[in-house]
């Protein structure tokens, strides 16, 4: 993270879920604020699930299992096999341990 700090570069992790479901974290240089280590685990459950799929039927839920703030703005890229709506937002991110949800 300390290389990239400030640059006009890209720092990209590749990982995949248990199930094989691919994802890439994304972070560009000039946009780290701290360089410091985080997690970059990724989890398809949530204690939220009952009311999540109140609101969209059959969810991919997708949870982020950094605690604390990120080092600076991270953009995630999920494979998945539907095509699908993302919600995204931050207060639920904040208030929800990062989750955000995609429907079909």
């Amino acid at each position: 993270m300390e290389k990239i700090k400030g640059e006009d570069k890209n720092l990209v992790i590749t990982d995949q879920l248990a199930d094989g479901t691919k994802y890439t974290l994304t972070i560009y240089g000039k946009d780290v604020k701290e360089a410091a280590d985080f997690n970059t685990a990724i989890q398809k459950t949530s204690k939220y699930e009952k009311e999540i799929q109140m609101l969209a039927p059959e969810p991919d839920i997708f949870v982020l299992e950094q605690e604390g703030e990120y080092p600076g703005e991270v953009l995630v890229q999920i494979e998945t096999k539907k095509q699908m709506e993302c919600i995204y937002s931050s207060a639920m991110m904040k208030k929800h341990r990062r989750q955000f949800m995609c429907k079909k």
